[in-house]
């Protein structure tokens, strides 16, 4: 479920969608603009399993044309965390951060912003 409201967002925003662990975003070949999720890790509390919170960690990625345009990133990120609050199975967002990458992360030369997040959702 969690895969899927982060899918749909990625989708209607405009971008390519993948997911694994930092270190693997150089192994692949990549579509720009991105967004990448780490598996997000998940807590349940007094054994509820219809409602769990997940903490989620990101980047959004896009090809660097020389500009250094964190700012039309920094947009995409609220656009996208906008997404995600009209999800119908989300309760709560909390504890969002924002970073830039001082450094590419792929071998293409891209800028990106790492961003984390904390979803209570109802699991259905």
């Amino acid at each position: 479920m969690i895969r899927d409201i982060l899918h749909k967002t990625a989708i209607e925003n405009g971008f390519n969608f993948r997911t694994g662990f930092k270190e693997e975003i150089i192994e692949h070949t990549l579509s720009f603009p991105l967004l990448w999720f780490e598996e997000p890790e998940i807590s349940i509390k007094n054994g509820n399993t219809n409602l769990c919170t997940c903490k989620i960690n990101g980047y959004i990625i896009d090809a660097d044309y020389g500009n250094n345009n964190f700012s039309d990133l920094t947009d995409s990120v609220f656009n996208i965390l906008e997404s995600i609050k009209s999800s119908p199975q989300l309760l709560k967002l909390n504890n969002i951060k924002v970073t830039a990458n001082k450094y590419p992360l792929t071998n293409f030369g891209d800028i990106s912003l790492n961003f984390s997040l904390e979803l209570t959702i109802i699991n259905s």
